[in-house]
This record gives structure tokens, sequence and C-alpha cells, in this order.
């Protein structure tokens, strides 16, 4: 058995229309919460951006990132471990 307690309550959700509202994953990862961002609803351009921002902000943080499924990304801090089964 690790050593390591899980105390977060919730995994953060969200589906953002623009830009502006992908960037509140950022302050949620500031915040430690683990998210998942589905990035369908982002025109083409936007959603590039936003991933490669968020991408940016999971390594300033050294965090991890984990595509799950179209268009659909789990983002978690630097505390939170995530173990997908083959």
């Amino acid at each position: 058995m690790t050593d390591r307690t899980f105390y977060r309550d919730e995994i953060i959700a969200m589906s953002p229309r623009n830009f502006d509202e992908a960037k509140l994953a950022a302050e949620e990862l500031k915040d430690g919460n683990p998210t998942i961002v589905n990035f369908s609803q982002l025109n083409p351009d936007e959603r590039i951006w936003a991933i490669h921002y968020l991408n940016g902000v999971v390594f300033a943080i050294d965090g991890t990132v984990r595509d799950i499924g179209n268009q659909v990304f789990l983002f978690t801090p630097p505390n939170i471990s995530v173990d997908f089964e083959n």
C-alpha cells in the first residue's frame, strides 16, 4: 500500500465554448483540481490554442495530461496520479 492519500472530493469537467472559457481550466489546475476538458465545442483554431495553452500550464505545474477520448483530455496537477489499464 502506498502512503498517498487522495483528499479531492471532485473532478472538474467542462466543455468550453470559447478560448476564454478554456482558460478557466488553467485556474482549476493551479488550484490543484483535476480537470476533464471536452474541446469539441471550440472551432478548430481555438481548440488548438486551448490545448497548447493547457499543456503549457500542465508543464509549468509539473502535472500530467491524458487524451481520454475524442477531443476530451484529462489534466491533472502533480499531486494526482491516474492509472489507466490497457
